[in-house]
This record gives structure tokens, sequence and C-alpha cells, in this order.
């Protein structure tokens, strides 16, 4: 779950396609064609279980057109009504509606706002809000969380367009432009989002997953990068601010912790150029793949991802003990990915790296995730003894960004932000 940042997840649809491509034995010869369309091939072995591994691990990403029908989706870009409710709180089912941003002081700030908790599908609808901030340079024990729960009927969702109210908090938006507002005891946020770079969604933004495809999750990055500004009150002083800021939005009616054991979450501004990057291991009963996913944006739109079926390979390095003491597993502080292309003459790439410092100094966030959920201290300490610890961790980065697509080139380094959800 994201009220930390399961900013996953996301969750990039994407990742169906580079399993598939990545599970070719022998991938389609170009051949001097440039203009191979990878999805026909999909369609036509798609009830190969070696081309099609969801065949045998019982999930698959929504790219066909009869996926769009299902949703009631168009195949262009997103449309503000798909950053509206997308569930019934109701049923079993979560959804939040995630923002972040990066302050030029050095500040970071996190907003969520949930129907429920996604770790409590089945149960009733419960609004949450939650406030994360980090001032620059704090440290571990000054990180300021706020978190308000209401009853349902202090709660609404427009169907239509992103307008959340949960009690006096509040986000609503229309893709380009954002207010967030949250005041919970004496944290208070009143921010304003703009756009700079426009929506992106992969294929439908969902993944099935179940015998019957009876089980979704779902991501759409509606703000991969933007302008934040305004104010935010903590520690007895307001601060004006402002900076940079992302927004995306989860849902589904499944538990994230059913589908994968574990996920990197990263995004960086480098130059013109926005980048998210995820590395997502599912279980074992979904084939115990590792689904990469690199995409990279410019104020126009997309450059370069995966919807050509392009393979991102990602490599965890400088592994070493994890910065917080009170979590006794190791982490890696360098995150490498390359993603080359398949078109010819395939002399096309994107590399981008992480590098986060090997200490304590770029921790922003480090939680057992069932605290953050309030469960109670013994049912904690239960789960942590039949070795089940999820735990969420959140670093400041730099991100080294080195290109050559479609005729462009580029080198730069930038601000980045790495999360790592271990949900076993």
């Amino acid at each position: 779950m994201k009220f930390l940042r399961y900013s996953c997840v996301g969750l990039i649809l994407v990742l169906g396609m580079i399993a598939l491509v990545a599970s070719t034995p022998n991938p389609p010869d170009p051949g001097g064609d440039e203009n191979i369309d990878y999805l026909q091939i999909i369609q036509d072995h798609a009830t190969d279980p070696v081309l099609c591994p969801w065949n045998w691990a019982h999930w698959r990403p929504g790219i066909f057109p009869q996926d769009y029908k299902r949703l009631n989706m168009s195949e262009g870009p997103p449309e503000v009504w798909e950053d509206a409710l997308r569930t019934d709180p109701d049923q079993p089912s979560f959804e939040w509606w995630y923002f972040d941003g990066i302050m030029s002081d050095g500040t970071t700030v996190v907003v969520v706002f949930y129907t429920k908790s996604m770790f409590a599908i089945d149960g009733p609808e419960k609004p949450t809000v939650t406030v994360s901030i980090v001032p620059p340079g704090a440290s571990p024990e000054e990180f300021i969380y706020a978190r308000e729960t209401v009853s349902p009927e202090y709660a609404s969702y427009s169907t239509i367009f992103c307008d959340v109210q949960i009690g006096e908090n509040y986000c609503t938006g229309d893709l380009a432009v954002y207010e967030i507002y949250a005041r919970i005891g004496d944290v208070e946020v009143d921010l304003t989002l703009q756009s700079t770079v426009p929506s992106y969604r992969s294929f439908t933004g969902y993944v099935f997953t179940g015998p019957n495809e009876e089980f979704t999750f779902a991501w759409l990055p509606a703000v991969p990068n933007g302008t934040l500004s305004g104010t935010m009150t903590y520690n007895g002083s307001t601060h004006h601010v402002q900076g940079s800021g992302y927004h995306d939005h989860n849902w589904g009616n499944t538990d994230a912790s059913s589908i994968f054991k574990s996920w990197w979450w990263m995004r960086a501004s480098v130059g013109p150029y926005t980048i998210i990057s995820i590395v997502m291991k599912m279980k074992n009963k979904y084939g115990g793949l590792t689904l990469p996913g690199i995409i990279l944006l410019d104020e126009n739109g997309v450059v370069a991802d995966m919807s050509s079926y392009q393979i991102p390979i990602f490599t965890q390095m400088d592994l070493q003990a994890h910065p917080d003491p009170n979590h006794d597993d190791t982490i890696a502080y360098t995150i490498g990915g390359v993603m080359r292309s398949w078109q010819w003459p395939m002399n096309d790439y994107v590399k981008i790296t992480y590098n986060t410092p090997m200490d304590a100094s770029a921790l922003i966030e480090s939680a057992n995730i069932l605290g953050k959920e309030q469960w109670p201290e013994s049912q904690i300490a239960l789960a942590k003894e039949w070795g089940y610890e999820p735990w969420y961790t959140r670093f400041l980065s730099t991100a080294t960004l080195d290109f050559v697509w479609k005729g462009v080139s580029y080198q730069g380094t930038g601000p980045a932000t790495v999360e790592f959800m271990d949900l076993e």
C-alpha cells in the first residue's frame, strides 16, 4: 500500500509486456523493418504459454482492445474522469490518491487520501488522510507524521473528476492543476500542484489476476511531474514552499501483498526530462517474475517507454545494512537500469542510475507497515515471529540519465526519490 508511497506502486501496466518479451526464447528478428507491430505478435500468440506467461501464472496486463471495451476506456491519453473514484468503497476494494513533493529548501512532503486500507479490502469504508513531512536535515526522530480517519458520512468522492473530501481535508484537480489541503492537529498543508508533464497511462493501466481475471490492480500517474507551491505548517511555524511535485492514483480489489513480494519505485527530474522506474517482484504463484519498467518523459509527453516492447534490465548494487537500526535487513543503495530499443537499427538506449548515500543522511521514511496501519504491538510482534515484517523505506537520491533515442542524445544528473516496499 502506498500510504507512505505505495506509489506504485504503483504499478506499471507494461509489466506484462516486459515479462512476455523477456520470456521469449527467440524474439522476432527485425530484419531491417522498423514498423514491426509487436502488439499484433502478442495478440496472435495470446494462448502460447511460452510467449504469454499469464496463461500459466494467472495474471496479465490489460493491453488488448477488448480490455478497453471492458473498462469503458479509450485508447488515447488519460481523461479527467480516470482520476475520479474508480471503486465502490462498500465492496472489497482499495483506492488512494497520492501526492509528493521535494521543495527547493530540501523539505519533502507526502499527502495521501484513502477510501480504505489495502490490507483490509474486505472491511468497511475507512476514509483516511496521512501527511508526512521531513524538514531539511531532520533525523528520523524529527520526521513528522499525521493521520486522520473519519466516519464515511464525512467523506465524499466524485466519479467525474478528482474531488476527494475526507473531513476538512481534500484534493481536487483535473490532470492539469490540483489543490491539496489537509489539517491534522497542528500539521497543515495547503498546496497547489500544476502539471508540467502530460498525464501518462500504460495501455489501460490495469493488471488482471486470478483464474477468471476477477482481481485487478491499477495505476495512473496523473501528474508525472509538476510545480508544487503553497504553505506547510508544522512545529508551530508556517513555511512558504515551492518545488517539484508528483501525483498518482492506485486502486483495485485485491491486496498487493497477495500479488507482489516487493517493489522498487523511483522517480527523477534530470534537466528537461522526467523518469519513472519500477522493479516489481511477483509472488511465486504468479510465476515469481521480476517485472521492470522505465518511462522517460518531457513536457510533450512520452519520449521512451516499454510500449514498443523494449526490455528494461535493472541491477541492484551496494547491498548494505539498512540505515534504520530498527530494521535488521539489507538494502541496495544503487539501482541501475537500461532499456534498449528493438526497433531497427537497435542502437537506441536509455540508462538510468539511482545513487543513494550509504548512510541515514538520505533516509526520509522507514517504517514497519503494520505499525503505520496501527496494528496492536502484540500482533506486530507475533507477525515478526512468524517471519512477516513488511517494511517501507524511502530515500532522497541522485539520478544519472544517459540516453540515445530517435536521434536525440542526452546526459545529466538530477534529484530523485527512491522507495522500496518489502511486502514479506
